[in-house]
């Protein structure tokens, strides 16, 4: 199967997932209860989905032995990020990120050092994209400009909506 099938049919899957997140999943943390399947159903899909993906992308690069094999695959990898990137699924693209970017394959030195220079812009960009800094200022941008369909990184959204649950006391003395 080629990079553009394989991201077009995660996306598909992520976006259905997407879809079906209700307001109320949202609520008192549900996520992060101990029956977060059940509370809040969709939004633990999609997050199980980043954390395999994420997983997937790492085990797959680092299982090779040998390095042009590594190669291969690293890029095979970062052509799949692409394509989910013109996808707009951002989820998935972040979690293939975190993989290619966990300490295992970071470590892979000369793995990266083989790759092919057409790749460069794009892991340049990807790191731009994801930038943690300011709250992931310039995911945010990007997806702020955006007017056509998209599955976002849930993450952002869960990590503003834990600050608010967190900061915000559900009673006031008066």
């Amino acid at each position: 199967i080629n990079a553009n099938e394989l991201a077009a049919q995660i996306t598909l899957r992520d976006s259905e997932i997407f879809a079906n997140i209700l307001p109320k999943e949202f609520f008192r943390k549900a996520w992060t209860k101990n029956d977060k399947a059940k509370a809040a159903p969709n939004i633990f899909a999609l997050v199980e989905r980043f954390n395999l993906l994420s997983q997937w992308a790492m085990t797959e690069i680092v299982k090779s032995i040998e390095l042009e094999m590594r190669v291969t695959i690293l890029q095979r990898v970062l052509s799949i990020a692409c394509e989910l990137l013109q996808l707009r699924n951002y989820n998935a693209l972040f979690a293939i990120l975190s993989g290619i970017n966990s300490s295992p394959v970071l470590r892979l030195k000369k793995t990266w050092a083989a790759i092919s220079t057409k790749y460069s812009a794009n892991i340049q960009q990807f790191s731009d994209l994801t930038n943690s800094e300011g709250n992931y200022k310039n995911y945010k941008t990007i997806v702020n400009s955006i007017s056509t369909p998209l599955v976002p990184f849930i993450g952002v959204y869960l990590t503003s909506v834990l600050h608010i649950e967190d900061g915000i006391p559900d009673e006031i003395d008066g």
